[in-house]
């Protein structure tokens, strides 16, 4: 037996002992509602982060005759800014207004945005409004309209940006939250929010190829969420989704950038909590879908462990986790549009075919958090040009602070994979909340 297949059978091995982690909802999550500033004596707030990142590529084209790698270049300047109102006493509750948005300088790459401006040379600017909702809350209700984030779970089903209606209320008596929400898709966002410092992985990201040629509207949400209180310190909760496809009554022959129908209807559980120990944490999602073109059933779950120890200077942070998806034909595929669920710094795995298996290591260390993590999946769909994927990187939080954060991060696929060729990747990214 080769080292690298025995490396990945004691790899997959391992996962079969641990399968159900911490599936985080952005490799570059805001840092800005943690950091807002007040205006005067008024419940006014604002806030603004820049990103500075940059990126090289040395990749290899695994369907070319030739041996040579061609070198990638791109980056990014980035100013998010947020403003938060509040007014008590409004109607007997409190109304809150929040506005988002981002503006975006980088060189033109090829995709789909449509909200791309060209300004000089091969540079583009791309403005987002990314939240503008109002929220009214009382005791027990709270109710929000305008656009806004829908995140549950691991992300593997939902963590997108919606023009929506959302009803959120709590039981007391039975220790239990529900939310009911409603709206259409924002994809002009998806397409751009979840970059941090690789801004072109959303066009292998196959579920969101559909995003290319969507307009406005073609996509809804609509769901129901019940959180329960009772299982403290665990959490738990189940939500139905009902992604609907407008696309779908229109397609009367599908074609390569529509190649399935996608009105789905999605039924998750998700829990979060100690496994025995307070230093040992445990998340799964197990996800039922049943694709409503031919009423065909899928089957996927995310999961893992998140394992703390404490080192010289800091603790280590030890991360086994795993997705799959389990399909009834070979021609059906796990695709949920709204999804922001990552595994893997460059290639982004989701649910949409296989099964990922993913070990990282992570060491905080006084102001520094070194990082390393190995990914392999199973995918059919990607299984003659993607094999594994090997990442390690720092982060230096300047101050000791997390508002001030300088990463690099380096990215290596198929490192164990053969015959395919090897492609690497370099990032630099800088992150100044104010």
């Amino acid at each position: 037996m080769k080292i690298t297949e025995f490396l990945k059978v004691s790899f997959l091995g391992f996962f079969i002992l641990n399968i159900p982690f911490n599936v985080y909802a952005k490799n570059c999550p805001s840092r800005l509602n943690e950091n807002l500033h007040q205006v005067g004596e008024k419940e006014l707030y604002w806030g603004m982060e820049l990103r500075l990142a940059n990126y090289f590529i040395w990749e290899k084209d695994a369907t070319a005759s030739d041996s040579s790698a061609e070198l990638l270049k791109n980056g990014f300047a980035a100013v998010r800014g947020v403003v938060d109102y509040t007014i008590e006493e409004t109607f007997g509750g409190s109304l809150n207004l929040v506005f988002e948005g981002e503006l975006k300088q980088r060189k033109s790459v090829e995709n789909c945005n449509s909200w791309a401006v060209p300004t000089f040379k091969d540079f583009e600017l791309i403005p987002q409004l990314r939240k503008l909702y109002g929220s009214w809350e009382g005791e027990n209700t709270k109710i929000s309209v305008g656009r806004q984030n829908f995140t549950y779970g691991t992300q593997a089903l939902i963590d997108n940006f919606f023009d929506a209606f959302k009803l959120e209320y709590k039981s007391e008596t039975l220790k239990t939250s529900f939310q009911l929400f409603s709206g259409v898709f924002a994809n002009e966002l998806a397409r751009e929010t979840l970059g941090c410092g690789y801004e072109q992985y959303y066009e292998n990201r196959r579920a969101w190829k559909r995003l290319c040629t969507a307009n406005y509207g073609d996509y809804i949400a609509t769901g129901a969420v019940a959180r329960f209180k009772f299982a403290k310190p665990h959490q738990i909760s189940v939500m139905n989704l009902l992604q609907l496809s407008l696309r779908d009554r229109d397609m009367t022959e599908l074609n390569p950038e529509y190649p399935e129908k996608l009105t789905t209807d999605f039924l998750s559980v998700y829990a979060i909590g100690p496994f025995f120990t307070e230093k040992l944490y445990y998340e799964t999602e197990l996800i039922g879908a049943l694709r409503i073109d031919g009423m065909k059933p899928m089957f996927g779950v995310v999961g893992g462990f998140q394992y703390k120890i404490n080192a010289p200077g800091g603790h280590i942070v030890l991360n086994p986790r795993y997705s799959g998806s389990f399909l009834t034909e070979d021609n059906l595929h796990f695709a949920s549009i709204f999804e922001s669920f990552d595994l893997g710094s460059r290639q982004r795995y989701g649910l949409y075919d296989g099964h990922v298996y993913s070990f990282a290591v992570r060491y905080k260390i006084h102001s520094f958090r070194l990082h390393t993590a190995y990914h392999y999946h199973l995918a059919k769909v990607l299984s003659e040009v993607v094999d594994d994927e090997l990442e390690a990187g720092v982060t230096w939080f300047i101050g000791n602070k997390s508002k001030y954060q300088l990463r690099l991060i380096y990215s290596g696929i198929n490192i164990a994979a053969g015959d395919l060729p090897v492609s690497h990747g370099i990032r630099a990214v800088a992150r100044i909340v104010f």
